[in-house]
């Protein structure tokens, strides 16, 4: 339960605002979340660190185009080793619930799959809420919990554009350098 805690807090709100990592061509590499992710040139990503109140910090890299109105984010939660496997659906169905539970949210779709050679559970939900589309993806990489979210007016959810930035994530095991 604290664990799905940790998730839903991850979601819901940021904390201590740090700079950023640099990457060429628009990608951000975090080295200790393990993972690269392709935001648009038009943006610049920043990260926050957030205390999820049950001993996790959540960091929260985001990225606004406010010219065209697009919100892209992702976040990675490290959880202890084993965690995440062993409760992955309930993980995910909480997840999925926090989302949802913002008022005027309606859910227009949802699907599980894998990712990766590794397998790793995913479900990514599509909501409208006042005029807007949202799509989240949560990725379960043990011991790591990724969120991937791309918001803004009505079909930009489901554009080529935001699908790129979430097929763009790349998770990279210790020691090892991302492809991008």
């Amino acid at each position: 339960m604290r664990y799905q805690l940790a998730a839903i807090s991850a979601l819901l709100g940021f904390g201590l605002v740090t700079s950023a990592q640099d990457a060429a061509d628009g990608w951000y590499v975090s080295k200790e979340g393990g993972y690269a992710v392709r935001f648009p040139p038009t943006t610049e990503p920043k990260l926050k660190v957030q205390d999820t109140g049950v001993g996790l910090k959540a960091y929260v890299v985001t990225a606004i185009d406010k010219a065209e109105r697009r919100t892209y984010f992702v976040t990675h939660t490290p959880h202890q080793k084993g965690v995440l496997k062993s409760s992955a659906k309930q993980l995910l169905d909480t997840g999925e619930k926090a989302v949802l539970a913002t008022p005027g949210t309606t859910k227009l779709a949802v699907k599980d799959f894998t990712y990766g050679k590794e397998k790793y559970p995913v479900r990514e939900l599509l909501t409208e809420r006042d005029g807007n589309q949202t799509r989240t993806r949560f990725v379960l990489a043990d011991p790591t919990l990724y969120t991937l979210v791309v918001g803004g007016p009505m079909e930009f959810a489901s554009s080529k554009a935001a699908l790129d930035f979430l097929d763009s994530l790349e998770i990279t095991p210790p020691g090892k350098k991302a492809k991008k």
